[in-house]
């Protein structure tokens, strides 16, 4: 069963650290605009003025494994609004892909902490006030509060692959 999975959360929540798990732990492939900004093994540089390019990189990177057929393709992005996902979602649901929201969840502080971006608190705050959640009628693919940390991710994935398939479908 081919699968996307699009994770969504404030910088900082693990959002990465999950996708690379799925990476590791089920050959996925991942969609990041972080690499957009990281390519050539430069350090992070975000730079508004190229934001349309990096989305575009990223579309291009996500329809070319999606043309090579892949199993598992991880979206991973803030994707604090749905709009932000929709473009995603749409063109894995057109190609036969079953598409999951996955939402990485962790303390505004804690995100503070861990966000190697060093996206200021103000810019977290303000992205954590206007998070979008689906409409309960578009629940059924919404992974919500299954997992409430990124070390109880870890943990369960590390120990419990069936979690990893009831999500995958493998």
């Amino acid at each position: 069963m081919r699968t996307v999975i699009i994770m969504r959360g404030l910088p900082g929540s693990g959002k990465s650290t999950v996708a690379k798990l799925f990476r590791d732990k089920a050959e996925a492939f991942i969609v990041s605009m972080d690499d957009f900004w990281t390519r050539d093994g430069q350090p992070y540089k975000f730079d508004k003025e190229r934001i349309n390019e990096a989305v575009q990189w990223t579309h291009d990177r996500f329809t070319q494994f999606i043309e090579n057929d892949a199993d598992l393709i991880i979206v991973d992005n803030t994707n604090t609004q749905q709009w932000e996902y929709k473009w995603f979602k749409t063109q894995a649901e057109e190609m036969g892909y079953i598409v999951h929201l996955l939402e990485v969840q962790r303390p505004i502080l804690e995100c503070h902490a861990a966000c190697r971006h060093l996206v200021p608190f103000s810019k977290l705050f303000e992205m954590a006030e206007r998070f979008e959640r689906p409409a309960a009628a578009k629940l059924e693919n919404y992974v919500y509060g299954l997992l409430e940390t990124v070390a109880s991710i870890q943990r369960k994935l590390a120990t419990d692959d069936n979690s990893l398939h009831r999500i995958v479908g493998k």
